[in-house]
């Protein structure tokens, strides 16, 4: 009798850390749709830019425009698993000068590579 009664007590026990998980880990995965959904606005990604290192800045944090159940926000796992994810997303985020930049390195490359295409095809005489 002795050996059921603990057998039931280990079963149940098991199947409320294994629910806890399941709901944790769907807690996770609000937090992080609701990254790809917003974005920080100019003025907070100029913020966050001046301090990149700063994983816990307040620029961050969730906040009732960014979550679609206002319960989440005193959820410390969706706080800390939002924070984190928006720190990744705008870690990688660059700016549109950056894009130029870029954008006009290449494209001066590319003008002088085909400028010395030309000059070795006038200098052989298309032949």
């Amino acid at each position: 009798m002795k050996k059921l009664l603990y057998i039931i007590l280990i079963s149940s026990c098991t199947l409320q850390l294994s629910a806890q998980q399941s709901h944790q880990d769907s807690i996770i995965t609000i937090a992080k749709a609701d990254v790809r959904k917003h974005k920080l606005s100019r003025a907070a990604f100029k913020g966050f830019r001046k301090d990149r290192g700063n994983f816990r800045s307040d620029y961050l944090k969730p906040d009732s425009s960014t979550t679609n159940n206002f319960n989440l926000l005193k959820d410390s796992t969706y706080v800390q698993t939002y924070k984190e994810w928006m720190y990744k997303k705008s870690r990688t985020r660059r700016t549109t000068g950056h894009y130029f930049l870029v954008g006009g390195i290449i494209y001066t490359v590319a003008s002088f590579i085909a400028a010395f295409i030309i000059i070795l095809l006038v200098a052989s005489g298309f032949n």
